[in-house]
């Protein structure tokens, strides 16, 4: 078990940053600081990130290309998981279990 979050993500070698100003992953420049961020590249990484996110009871969001979506300018205080690849798409999104904080995604590799 990992004491952190950073640990969590060094051991599972995701590009993990804090307090990255989300205005700048937007189309409208607008938000505030994501208090934790990764970018993932793969499938893989992104199951990671959501498992980790999980594990610390962290709230999370995956953001694309910044379009259809406004962060308020206090930030969010979860986890953005920023997506950079193009070759996945969810097929089937189930909303989270309220009592583990945890996501059922089925994903499809293109």
């Amino acid at each position: 078990m990992y004491k952190s979050i950073f640990e969590a993500c060094q051991a599972n070698h995701l590009n993990y940053r804090q307090n990255i100003k989300l205005a700048n992953y937007t189309t409208l420049g607008v938000g505030g600081k994501a208090r934790f961020f990764i970018e993932v590249k793969n499938r893989r990484e992104l199951l990671k990130s959501i498992r980790i996110a999980g594990e610390f009871g962290i709230p999370f969001k995956v953001l694309g290309k910044g379009s259809n979506v406004i962060f308020s300018d206090l930030g969010y205080p979860g986890l953005i998981i920023y997506n950079l690849s193009s070759s996945w798409k969810i097929i089937k999104a189930l909303e989270p279990d309220c009592s583990s904080n945890k996501a059922l995604l089925k994903i499809e590799q293109r």
